[in-house]
């Protein structure tokens, strides 16, 4: 895989995930999916102190599930975005090192992810890496990777094996 097609795959999916999510928080915050009824509570002796103060409870739930809505868009995107200057730039990094471990090393012409340790040649760094690849990557093998060091995701560009 290119460098230039992985840029547009990552950051499509993050555009993707971005659109979503706004989408899904605008409707949200508009219309509300979440309200809190007293009515259809099974009798108990907090049900009338609850419809008392049903703004209140359904202000809390709505500030709940926003506020999990917004944290999930951004722990994934923030750091994506702090590599769009990087990718635009052409100032990502390059590494060529031996894969110490992986989770997801065994497969064979089939672009997937792996999310595997690769041990720097020159001074014995670990990377923790998700790598783009076709072929398969096994621990042991020497590779050579270019990646985005805020979301640590890259690609392999040559395999040299063991």
């Amino acid at each position: 895989m290119s460098w230039n097609l992985f840029l547009v795959m990552f950051y499509g999916k993050a555009l993707i995930i971005y659109i979503l999510g706004g989408y899904l928080l605008i409707r949200y915050v508009k219309k509300g999916w979440l309200r809190f009824d007293p009515e259809v509570m099974v009798e108990c002796r907090l049900k009338e102190e609850l419809r008392k103060r049903k703004k209140a409870v359904n202000f809390s739930i709505n500030l709940i599930v926003i506020s999990s809505m917004i944290f999930i868009i951004c722990s994934f995107g923030v750091s994506a975005l702090m590599d769009i200057p990087i990718a635009v730039s052409k100032n990502e990094k390059t590494i060529q090192g031996i894969v110490v471990k992986g989770d997801n090393v065994k497969s064979s012409n089939k672009l997937e992810c792996y999310s595997v340790v690769v041990q720097e040649k020159n001074d014995s760094h670990l990377h923790e890496l998700e790598l783009y690849w076709k072929n398969g990557i096994r621990k042991d093998d020497f590779i050579k990777v270019k990646y985005l060091p805020h979301s640590k995701t890259g690609v392999v560009i040559k395999y040299y094996g063991k």
